[in-house]
């Protein structure tokens, strides 16, 4: 692949065009072109830095309109952008409910009510970096969730910080030279009350992708 051809495709990943993240009907059947597309796509992010990657995708970037739905809650990094997709495979099931992801991330006794919202966050977070797919709330396997899981842990944390980037809010900011004003007009679309969790864990996000690039929010 000739570095244009590979700059073409990074872009093309971050501006969503690819349907990496789209369902993956059976995670037995991988549909090969398609993982090996996401494979390709890996091997290609880790040839480039954190800054690279934001550098391409600024050149012919395309603000990601946000809503609330947008603004990611989560309150375990791990089980948001590791364990999910994982256990969305692994378990072998499609059309998984919010409360069985909830069961399976936290293994311990909880009400109902608990494992719903512990598994709906970190399924829409895991869903937000293109690692599993939500809708209608059900959860499945992703084509790049299926290719993430086949790689090491050494290249899954590798390749983290660049992921997080695929996540619209995340990207907007970086791509926006880190406009901590627009950032804020996010947050105004949630309630007073959840603004503060919600900006600890985009905040969390912002300094994993940040600290390849000496920055700190």
């Amino acid at each position: 692949m000739t570095q244009e051809q590979s700059k073409k495709l990074i872009s093309l990943f971050y501006a969503h065009l690819l349907h990496v993240d789209e369902m993956c009907p059976d995670p037995e059947d991988k549909h090969s072109a398609m993982v090996n597309l996401c494979l390709s796509i890996f091997e290609e992010l880790k040839s480039y830095s954190v800054q690279e990657i934001i550098d391409i995708i600024k050149e012919d970037f395309v603000e990601y309109p946000i809503s609330s739905a947008d603004i990611t809650q989560f309150s375990d990094f791990d089980d948001a952008v590791y364990n999910a997709p994982y256990l969305t495979i692994a378990s072998r099931e499609s059309d998984i409910g919010f409360i069985q992801m909830g069961y399976m991330l936290l293994k311990s006794p909880k009400k109902d009510e608990a494992y719903i919202k512990y598994g709906e966050n970190h399924a829409k977070t895991a869903a937000q970096i293109g690692l599993c797919y939500v809708q209608r709330g059900k959860i499945n396997p992703s084509y790049l969730g299926v290719s993430f899981i086949t790689l090491s842990k050494e290249e899954q944390k590798e390749l983290m910080p660049k992921l997080l980037l695929y996540i619209p809010l995340i990207q907007n900011f970086y791509a926006l030279n880190r406009d901590t004003e627009r950032l804020q007009s996010y947050f105004s679309l949630l309630s007073e009350s959840t603004q503060a969790r919600r900006r600890s864990n985009v905040k969390t996000l912002i300094n994993c992708v940040g600290k390849y690039i000496d920055y700190e929010l």
